[in-house]
């Protein structure tokens, strides 16, 4: 019984897990009278500690967003963002805009920083990301990243 157990534990361990897919749903704004496409992508620990969402309305990017849990140090308005790519060797830094909610970062808004937010994600296979928290250590976070051709085609990010 212990045998069969250790062996089952064992070819579970070799399935590789499934590719993480960018989330679509629609999302409609009453007040504003507006609908449009949501995109997700959920950071990879599972928690919901984090994820970046695109918003798309009439065929164009709206928004794209970079979401924490944590209470993000925003003194000066806007906070210096470091993000890795695959096996790069060093971080490299972006400066971003915080939302007045203080967990969210403007990665780009009604379409404008559009090429940053490409560079960002296009080719990339791992993304880790660190954002200067609020009496604490950087929140960082890693996203496997699947193809974002679905999303640029959807919101004609080029």
């Amino acid at each position: 019984m212990r045998r069969s157990l250790l062996i089952a534990i064992a070819i579970l361990a070799t399935i590789p897990l499934a590719a993480q897919e960018w989330e679509r749903s629609e999302y409609h704004d009453d007040l504003n009278n507006q609908s449009g496409i949501l995109f997700t992508l959920y950071a990879n620990d599972g928690n919901d500690s984090g994820r970046i969402s695109v918003i798309c309305s009439g065929g164009k990017m709206q928004a794209a967003l970079l979401f924490t849990r944590e209470v993000i140090d925003a003194s000066a308005g806007t906070v210096e963002l470091q993000y890795r790519r695959d096996d790069e060797p060093k971080p490299y830094t972006l400066n971003l805009q915080v939302a007045k909610d203080l967990h969210t970062l403007w990665l780009s808004i009604h379409g404008a920083e559009g090429l940053r937010f490409y560079n960002l994600l296009y080719g990339s296979k791992k993304l880790v990301v660190g954002i200067p928290v609020f009496l604490g250590p950087n929140a960082v976070m890693t996203f496997t990243v699947p193809s974002p051709s679905v999303v640029f085609a959807e919101c004609a990010i080029r």
